[in-house]
């Protein structure tokens, strides 16, 4: 009988170390979960970040494109330049109908979001006065759109500003949600290890 007791009190210790031990792992499994998540929604934000920054760089990329066509037209005087001119400007808007929806709640970027749409458009009501004066004109280029281009330079000159500043503060924010998410992923490794 005594012998039995004792069983009885191993098999109690033994019971008890396995549902200590199964109540650690659940634990860790919920902050493992937890941390997880935690990194995957980091991650989605960087994500987000490199995206607006590529956006960015599309966007001026489309205006160049655009401007390039222009210029291809004005000197080969062929329809067929204009091409890049249309397909630039649609390109830009699509960029537009992507940061317009991020940057809503943002308010000072949608700030800059709404400099830089006002520059573009006046960018593009120079570039259509340019051409209409060309065809209206035999063709032949002036001193109006000398001006006219010195003036579509200036604005693309500013839009270039407001890109790069604006990529410039989506670096800086890049650079942050690395930062925390690295140090997560340390503190996930750490707990891990433990």
């Amino acid at each position: 009988m005594l012998k039995v007791i004792k069983q009885l009190q191993i098999d109690k210790r033994i019971r008890l170390g396995y549902g200590a031990a199964f109540l650690l792992l659940l634990i860790s499994f919920f902050l493992t979960f937890y941390a997880n998540r935690q990194m995957m929604e980091q991650t989605k934000a960087i994500t987000r970040t490199n995206t607006i920054i590529i956006f960015l760089e599309e966007l001026i990329s489309g205006l160049k494109d655009a401007e390039m066509g222009v210029r291809g037209y004005f000197l080969v005087k062929d329809e067929k330049f204009l091409e890049p001119y249309q397909l630039g400007i649609k390109r830009v808007d699509s960029v537009f109908s992507y940061l317009k929806p991020v940057y809503v709640n943002l308010n000072g970027k949608q700030k800059n979001l709404d400099d830089l749409k006002k520059l573009i458009e006046k960018k593009y009501e120079l570039m259509e006065y340019g051409l209409q004066y060309f065809r209206d004109h035999d063709f032949m280029m002036s001193d109006t759109q000398i001006k006219v281009a010195y003036e579509g330079k200036a604005v693309m000159d500013s839009i270039r500003t407001v890109i790069k500043w604006m990529q410039t503060g989506e670096k800086n924010v890049l650079i942050k949600k690395t930062k925390v998410l690295d140090s997560k992923y340390s503190t996930m490794n750490a707990f891990i290890i433990t």
